[in-house]
């Protein structure tokens, strides 16, 4: 017993401290189990929010331990002051990588410039955004890889989005002075045609000094599909080109063989040996070429639909609800079928988005 009274008053030193600690713990507990409840899964900023509230509980959980140590007034003042030039050396030493990369993704937020599932370019880098952190941000490039940029190179370079809305698909070529720039565009606009763009036009960009350079773009609806439809409209302009007899060779062509000067420079129809082999009857469904180079992308991209969409029934269903309570008797079934209607959609996003995180935690 006396032992026991002997450490009474040492431990009563330490209970400030261990309730600050105890508090910390519950506080953070409580944090995470709010951003990650079934309300707030469907938020896009759920992530990013938890990641800030435990950078700032840290910080202020360093701060208020220091206050609860069982020390005297004069050291505990020491140690405040160390623990601030402790902070303010972490903010001078890293403005240019860690803060500063904080600092760019609440730059990038506000300004929402590009979603997950956007096609961006932003230097030598072109892919799909696949996740938006709090220090960088993912992309899934043309090769099917990740790649991860972070957010202080995003703000410091131009960064383009391709719309989706569509976008314009383009070819540069330059053909000789002696074709007629009216059969040209014929050709061009009929390329365009048979690839599915909308409202085709052709431009002449530049007159060389050997050749005339001529664009030909097009609306793609479909964002998506960019890069098959640039594959696309190419071959469109090889095979129009090849059936009419006009050379896309440069003027410059020099070959060392001695050919006859008649002889046109264009491959020869291909026999129906050589057509690219089609499997029509595998009942497969066939896949486009950026459904394998942007899965994650496109994963992304659904998912932040889905969590829109489920967003916007948490906003409606309360709203006609209370249209509901005060409508007329002959107004209520109509409102009651499209509240159930909404539920049952909700409550079918809240199980995929559940489904999703699941294997998300599995995964990590």
């Amino acid at each position: 017993m006396d032992i026991i009274e002997s450490f009474l008053p040492l431990l009563s030193n330490f209970v400030p401290l261990l309730s600050v600690v105890a508090g910390l713990t519950l506080l953070a507990l409580i944090i995470s189990r709010f951003l990650n409840n079934k309300r707030n899964k469907v938020s896009d900023k759920s992530r990013f929010a938890h990641q800030m509230s435990m950078l700032l509980l840290f910080a202020i959980g360093i701060i208020l331990i220091t206050l609860s140590l069982p020390v005297s007034e004069n050291i505990r003042g020491q140690l405040l002051g160390l623990v601030g030039v402790v902070f303010t050396a972490i903010i001078a030493l890293s403005s240019t990588t860690f803060v500063a990369n904080i600092m760019a993704g609440l730059m990038l937020r506000s300004v929402g410039t590009f979603q997950a599932g956007d096609f961006i370019r932003v230097g030598d880098f072109f892919g799909r955004v696949t996740e938006r952190d709090l220090f960088h941000l993912e992309i899934q490039t043309e090769d099917r890889d990740l790649m991860t940029i972070p957010n202080m190179y995003l703000i410091s370079q131009p960064v383009r989005v391709i719309s989706s809305n569509g976008t314009i698909v383009t070819c540069d070529l330059s053909l000789g002075y002696d074709l007629s720039n009216e059969k040209i565009e014929a050709l061009l606009l009929q390329a365009a045609e048979n690839t599915g763009l909308q409202d085709p036009f052709v431009q002449i960009i530049k007159l060389g000094d050997f050749s005339v350079n001529y664009r030909m773009a097009g609306f793609l609806e479909e964002a998506r599909q960019i890069l098959s439809t640039r594959s696309k409209l190419q071959k469109e302009i090889l095979n129009s080109f090849t059936a009419a007899n006009v050379e896309i060779v440069s003027p410059t062509f020099m070959n060392q063989r001695q050919i006859d000067p008649k002889n046109k420079v264009i491959p020869a129809k291909p026999t129906e040996s050589l057509v690219p082999y089609q499997d029509n009857h595998s009942g497969k469904v066939q896949t486009t070429p950026e459904e394998v180079m942007f899965e994650k992308a496109d994963s992304a991209e659904k998912l932040a639909k889905l969590k829109s969409r489920s967003r916007e029934l948490q906003k409606e269903i309360p709203e006609k609800e209370k249209i509901l309570s005060s409508a007329e008797e002959d107004e209520r079934l109509p409102l009651e079928k499209d509240i159930a209607l909404m539920q049952s959609e909700l409550d079918a996003l809240s199980t995929i988005l559940e489904h999703h995180e699941h294997q998300n935690s599995k995964n990590n």
